[in-house]
């Protein structure tokens, strides 16, 4: 069966344990496209639901990023250290919170629950994009990774909808219960993963961990340092929106479960189609035009919620949502493994650690101003912060085209990832 599929997909040529790697990776994201599916697009409606204020829903809408606060040490730990134990045990552990579900009562306890799950989900961040570039060669390295989640966006696509239906007969208790079993089986695949060993010249040498050397990596590296700029201002302006949109959808429009379902379900059909379009971006242009692109993208979608009245606009919102998250996911990681060459673990903690810190900051503004002022206010501002981010990510493509930027073994795909 393996080799039927190799064959198919045309990955023959690669070596027995890239194919291996390949198979666990594509396994598991299949379970983890159903873990998925199930839970997350109802995270925020269930505690809305419950009787959550704005402020429970502004953490809750917060909480998957402020783990990240702690990204640049997670990335200190697995420095020079085997990366798939980082990304097995933390994702075992997160996912198995959930069965807390069972016995939470009150929207406090939902939210304390979900604070915990997301604080630890953020461990292996740095982590996975250093295993991911030990795994699958450069060349490779894009067309494999558009397989896997071509796998995860499908089962997601399914898994969403069903999971709508299973909230409104059964209660989100079971339908936790269940997707816990989809997400440590995930966990238990990728373990099966074989991690090539470190290379003597890609270990760093150990060192104790430093706020002030990450400090120099922002000084010195100029391309880096906008970019972190860039995504701190459109970032702020996406997470501000974290709040808006389940309460626009609960309270604003009145939506059922079934209908919210299909807001997922249509991010996940556009994610798909337009993934395979950012590589060929990626690949006749550079990363960056996608980077670009994408932040657009996000700031249609808080401008189509302004004027919604009903369901229908919001399908294109989320149709908008799902193309911006191809073009980020095809474009950032691309780019952070160009600049951070053999230290790819340190900069996405740089990275992650900032967007956890803008992360913990935005959702709860979103939340304490909605009371004030309205949600559609809230709304304005989130689309005026993301599209005046693209000013200075456009300004780090201009500093690294001067610079002369070259493609690097480190970029998936052979993407050229000069600016």
């Amino acid at each position: 069966m393996k080799a039927r599929i190799a064959t198919w997909l045309g990955l023959t040529e690669l070596p027995p344990d890239v194919r291996h790697n390949f198979a666990m990776d594509s396994l598991s994201a299949v379970a983890v496209g159903a873990f998925v599916g199930l839970a997350h697009p109802f995270i925020s409606v269930i505690a809305v639901r419950m009787g959550a204020g704005s402020m429970l829903i502004g953490l809750i809408s917060a909480s998957w990023v402020m783990g990240m606060l702690l990204s640049s040490f997670w990335a200190h730990l697995a420095e020079g250290r085997p990366k798939l134990p980082f990304n097995v045990w933390p994702t075992i552990f997160a996912r198995s919170l959930l069965l807390f579900a069972l016995i939470v009562r009150t929207p406090l306890t939902y939210t304390l629950m979900i604070l915990a799950y997301n604080f630890t989900a953020a461990v292996p961040g740095p982590a996975y994009t250093a295993l991911i570039q030990k795994i699958y060669p450069a060349r490779q390295r894009g067309r494999l990774m558009g397989y896997v989640r071509l796998f995860m966006g499908l089962v997601f696509a399914v898994m969403s909808p069903l999971g709508g239906r299973i909230l409104d007969r059964y209660g989100f208790r079971p339908l936790f219960a269940v997707a816990v079993v989809f997400g440590v089986a995930s966990s238990l695949v990728f373990a099966m993963i074989r991690e090539p060993p470190e290379g003597a010249e890609s270990v760093p040498e150990r060192r104790r961990f430093s706020v002030g050397e990450l400090w120099d990596i922002i000084a010195k590296d100029h391309v880096f340092a906008w970019y972190l700029v860039g995504f701190t201002v459109f970032g702020f302006g996406n997470l501000l929106l974290g709040p808006a949109y389940p309460i626009f959808q609960v309270k604003v429009l009145g939506l059922t479960n079934l209908q919210i379902a299909l807001l997922p379900l249509s991010w996940s059909l556009v994610w798909l189609a337009t993934y395979p379009l950012w590589g060929v971006v990626a690949d006749r242009s550079r990363p960056g035009t996608a980077i670009l692109a994408g932040v657009a993208l996000y700031g249609v979608a808080p401008v189509i919620y302004l004027l919604s009245r009903n369901l229908t606009p919001l399908l294109f919102a989320s149709m908008a949502i799902g193309a911006a998250d191809a073009a980020m996911d095809i474009g950032w990681l691309a780019q952070v493994m160009k600049m951070g060459k053999n230290r790819v673990a340190t900069y996405a903690g740089i990275h992650q650690t900032a967007l956890g810190i803008r992360g913990t900051v935005a959702p709860l503004l979103g939340a304490a101003l909605i009371p004030s002022y309205g949600v559609k206010t809230v709304l304005f501002a989130g689309a005026v912060l993301i599209l005046t981010g693209l000013l200075p990510l456009s300004w780090a493509g201009k500093t690294e085209a001067r610079a002369g930027g070259k493609m690097s073994d480190n970029s998936p795909a052979g993407f050229d990832l000069a600016r």
